[in-house]
């Protein structure tokens, strides 16, 4: 932020003439770029505004001024827009159209819904946590814009039944095979489509500003609500605990944070086996990528 939109900006200003009223106009540049016809988000704005301020502070002392933009006012954030769950329906026309238009997002939606797992989490996947021998999906890590760390983002690590997912797993890995993205190399199970080598991370998608995209236009395209990915969380959980499935056992999927989180190794293999199948009985994936 600081070397692409603060010193392009302000560089060549001197410290000293400097008064609030620059920097409100900068602001308001900032909200409303007029080099692209795209309105910046508050919350992102918000962010240039605290780096320059902390930037004008610095140089302020360092002249022994007054900080001149101190007094900036960040902008209003708006009310956040609360999650949804998909209806069984709205589920189904979704995975529909993901593998009709967005196939090589599929796998990692079909995940999503039928785990619950967070981004993080699942982009986090690699194939050699599938483990055909055992016949377990094992989610080891997860990760942040990039960082990666041991375990979910509550520090478990969790443990799917992979039998139920093995078609589309194998299908999506033949996928990659046969195209070839740059980013097949690094073992990741959803890797990047660009050169791993200009990735700041070892070819992982690092936000999911792509698959979000992607599924606001297939909802529009099979004319449903927009989601997002943690919709998909909302979902399992919504439809799991909706055809009676114990707290306990969905946490011990899903990886929410409990104070009885010690409960949850307990659940057999079998269990969990019984809570997926039962929620996708329900929400009904396509027939050609069980066929694989």
């Amino acid at each position: 932020v600081l070397s692409q939109r603060v010193i392009p900006e302000i560089g060549n200003w001197l410290v000293r003439e400097t008064n609030l009223r620059d920097f409100q106009d900068l602001r308001l540049k900032w909200h409303r770029d007029h080099i692209t016809p795209e309105t910046h988000s508050p919350a992102t704005c918000n962010k240039w505004l605290r780096i320059l301020k902390m930037y004008v502070g610095w140089c302020s002392r360092r002249v022994g001024v007054a900080h001149s933009a101190r007094d900036l006012q960040r902008f209003p954030k708006p009310k956040k827009k609360r999650g949804r769950a998909l209806t069984t329906e709205e589920a189904n026309l979704f995975l529909e159209g993901v593998e009709r238009e967005y196939p090589q997002y599929y796998a990692l939606t079909y995940l999503a819904l039928y785990t619950g797992q967070r981004w993080g989490t699942l982009s986090a996947l690699r194939w050699e946590d599938i483990d055909e021998g055992t016949g377990v999906l094992w989610y080891r890590r997860s990760q942040s814009h990039g960082e990666i760390k041991d375990g979910s983002k509550t520090g478990h690590v969790l443990t799917i039944p992979l039998e139920p997912f093995q078609g589309v797993l194998e299908a999506h890995k033949t996928r990659l095979k046969e195209e070839n993205p740059k980013g097949y190399e690094t073992g990741w199970v959803f890797p990047c489509i660009g050169d791993p080598d200009e990735m700041e991370y070892e070819g992982l998608r690092v936000y999911n500003t792509s698959i979000n995209k992607a599924y606001t236009r297939v909802c529009k395209i099979v004319g449903i609500p927009r989601i997002t990915m943690h919709d998909l969380r909302r979902s399992f959980v919504t439809q799991a605990l909706a055809i009676g499935i114990s707290t306990t056992v969905v946490k011990s999927l899903t990886g929410h944070s409990d104070q009885m989180i010690g409960h949850y190794h307990h659940q057999t293999p079998e269990t969990k086996k019984d809570l997926i199948e039962s929620v996708m009985s329900g929400i009904t994936a396509p027939v050609s990528a069980l066929s694989e």
